[in-house]
């Protein structure tokens, strides 16, 4: 009950702090958050000017590059899991899983 009266004295202004009201005031010709928000000005937005690039567009060139480094980094995967197929692959992987570990401490400690 004790608590209860200490907050019934309190106003909204009391316990909000001051940089948190300002904030709100000052977001109020903002649409949306954030440092790159759109501000309403009042004023319709001049279509006439044309809006620049922030970066050139890919090259026909520059395209092609790209399209066949992907091709070949599937091929290179293509032929991993290939690889990976083949019989006896598996258990040959899971005998060097089982045995690695031992093998790479005995190693180290020059045994």
């Amino acid at each position: 009950m004790l608590a209860l009266a200490g907050c019934a004295g309190m106003s909204i202004e009391d316990a909000v702090p001051a940089g948190a009201q300002a904030s709100q005031t000052a977001s109020a010709t903002t649409v949306g958050t954030g440092p790159s928000a759109p501000r309403q000005t009042g004023e319709f937005p001049n279509l006439n000017v044309v809006p620049q690039a922030a970066t050139e567009q890919f090259s026909d060139a520059e395209a092609s590059a790209t399209t066949s480094e992907l091709l070949l980094a599937q091929q290179r995967a293509q032929r991993t899991v290939a690889s990976l197929s083949r019989p006896g692959e598996g258990e040959r992987l899971r005998v060097l899983g089982n045995t690695h570990g031992a093998a790479a401490i005995s190693e180290i400690e020059g045994e």
